[in-house]
């Protein structure tokens, strides 16, 4: 029974990847999408959707830029801002303020994923996307 459930929640978070690389659209969708995700779980998506030229937060419907970053560092730091960025995860997003709302939201999720969970409350997430 324990190896269902563990199969439904795989099969779930798999189906809100793929919603999350293609279709959200709301704000309201992504947190929904979120309170069965770990941080690693979306982090797969931010960089599924980076490899495909996409901006890597799931709201913004922007491509990657072929210019955007061209720095061949690792990191940049801003004297101005007394901050230390880091150039590989910029390269996910279209801009500073994807990146941002993108690690804003990831803040809020949880470590690990959970491996039981009620097959209504499934269906209800899958259903709001």
């Amino acid at each position: 029974m324990a190896d269902k459930a563990l199969v439904s929640v795989a099969d779930t978070i798999y189906e809100l990847q793929k919603h999350l690389f293609e279709t959200i659209q709301t704000e309201a969708q992504l947190h929904t999408a979120g309170s069965l995700m770990s941080k690693n779980d979306f982090k797969h998506v931010i960089t599924e959707r980076s490899i495909a030229k996409s901006c890597g937060y799931p709201l913004c419907p922007n491509p990657l830029s072929s210019n955007h970053v061209k720095s061949k560092g690792k990191y940049h730091i801003s004297l101005r801002e007394h901050r230390v960025y880091d150039l590989e995860e910029m390269r996910m997003y279209c801009s500073t303020k994807c990146l941002v709302e993108s690690q804003a939201f990831l803040g809020t999720l949880q470590d690990e994923r959970s491996t039981v969970l009620d097959e209504s409350k499934i269906e209800e997430i899958l259903g709001c996307l």
